[in-house]
């Protein structure tokens, strides 16, 4: 029997909905949704899948677009396959799943670039753990054995009690916090270099999801990509075939140029979505709770066209496009919701298209024209396309008072980054706006 949803009033909807529109991280998004792939991520998650290993591959994108959901979602559907892949193994040779051996982890670093690149593994993972506190209980066992002064030592920091000194003294795998600054810095050090160093041998995929920098400096970048650079060299350059992991860096797209590593990886790249996309995801998002309330249309409370509006203004990033449908739903009482849609003349209202333009966006051209000059034109292209939705190339240089190859070097930088595309009608080239 086909089980029937609950019932949901649509004012806890409306709640919902909006706690979901305050999820600016990339980390929760989507909340307790599904992931809404795009393809680049779908094709990369696909190759990853039928690898054994060895691939070096830049994840780009721009600020906001939905890097650190995507690296969560490769994360975890490949461990899924992993696992499942083990499974099968093991029942195939009538073994447990942890006796069989092989590459069947997937670590996700998200890195902070406060510390080294192996500091943030150490505070991502347990993973090495397991070989580091091998390494220290053999190390302790050893000390404990060879000096009777030692053993006193650990003795006193364990309170003296006889359970906890006997594990420590055989080694059982066990090396109590309260003892381990009894060992020199040097031994703790080697110690967890040698567990990292052994856990590599059981990863399949290492996903280091590297922050959003400044655009104005980018010796963090270089930083944090020497680090990345100096951990494959030294962790991976000396493994031989299916012995080396998969590297995936996730990159953001404003920085991802200047340092020679970026050169050395196979780049896929995530666009943001395109308005119609963005719409699709959030029907897709709602379609069960839409239901449960008992409504038909899939963009509730927004008619169509409206949330469209609001896609079209977030220029693809679903950050933002939670942005905008959070200060939409603030424009009205959510504890008083009324069965009333929201058109798109309301929401044109409440995202106050002026302010849009002359600032979100105006961010946006400050990252990509570092000089004032080309920003000031490329905010007058892309309010007047707004307004007369295309123009010929040759008009639009004419009304700016520049000339057209002053002007193609802008188009060049706004097409790459989406607010414009060009195309040839006849013999003229003509420019049209893409939000």
């Amino acid at each position: 029997m086909t089980e029937v949803a609950e019932p949901l009033s649509k004012q806890d909807l409306l709640e919902e909905i909006y706690t979901w529109s305050n999820l600016l991280a990339g980390e929760t998004s989507f909340g307790n949704h599904e992931y809404i792939w795009p393809e680049p991520v779908k094709l990369l998650l696909k190759r990853l899948k039928h690898s054994s290993g060895g691939f070096f591959i830049g994840l780009i994108g721009l600020q906001g677009v939905g890097k650190s959901s995507a690296a969560m979602a490769i994360a975890y559907e490949l461990k899924k396959v992993l696992d499942q892949r083990r499974e099968e193994l093991a029942k195939a040779e009538g073994k447990d799943p942890d006796e069989i051996s092989g590459k069947w982890n997937v670590l996700h670093v998200k890195h902070l670039s406060s510390g080294s690149l192996v500091d943030s593994i150490e505070r991502t993972t347990d993973l090495w753990e397991e070989g580091y506190g091998r390494s220290l209980s053999m190390e302790l066992k050893g000390r404990i054995r060879a000096s009777e002064s030692f053993a006193r030592k650990v003795a006193r920091r364990l309170d003296n009690d006889p359970v906890a000194f006997r594990e420590a003294r055989d080694g059982e795998h066990v090396y109590p916090e309260q003892v381990k600054t009894l060992l020199p810095a040097r031994v703790l050090k080697d110690a967890k270099t040698e567990a990292i160093d052994d856990m590599f041998h059981d990863i399949h995929t290492f996903i280091i999801d590297l922050p959003d920098y400044s655009k104005t400096d980018k010796r963090l970048m270089v930083k944090d990509l020497n680090d990345v650079q100096k951990l494959w060299n030294e962790r991976c350059f000396n493994l031989i075939g299916a012995d080396v992991p998969n590297f995936v860096v996730v990159v953001q797209k404003e920085m991802s140029s200047g340092h020679y590593l970026l050169g050395k990886m196979d780049i896929v790249e995530i666009r943001p979505f395109s308005p119609s996309e963005l719409v699709d995801a959030y029907a897709k998002i709602w379609a069960e709770d839409l239901e449960r309330a008992g409504n038909d249309l899939s963009t509730w409370p927004f008619e169509k066209d409206a949330l469209l509006f609001a896609a079209r203004m977030a220029r693809g990033i679903f950050r933002r496009f939670l942005k905008y449908i959070r200060t939409c739903l603030e424009a009205r009482p959510l504890e008083s919701p009324n069965d009333q849609i929201m058109d798109l003349e309301e929401v044109k209202a409440a995202l106050d298209l002026d302010r849009i333009v002359h600032v979100d966006w105006d961010l946006e051209l400050t990252e990509i024209f570092r000089k004032e000059e080309p920003k000031s034109l490329a905010n007058k292209i892309i309010s007047g396309l707004f307004e007369a939705k295309e123009a010929s190339q040759k008009n639009l240089a004419r009304a700016l008072k520049v000339s057209e190859p002053t002007l193609s070097r802008i188009l060049d930088k706004l097409e790459e980054y989406g607010f414009v595309v060009r195309e040839r009608k006849g013999q003229e080239k003509v420019v049209r706006t893409n939000v």
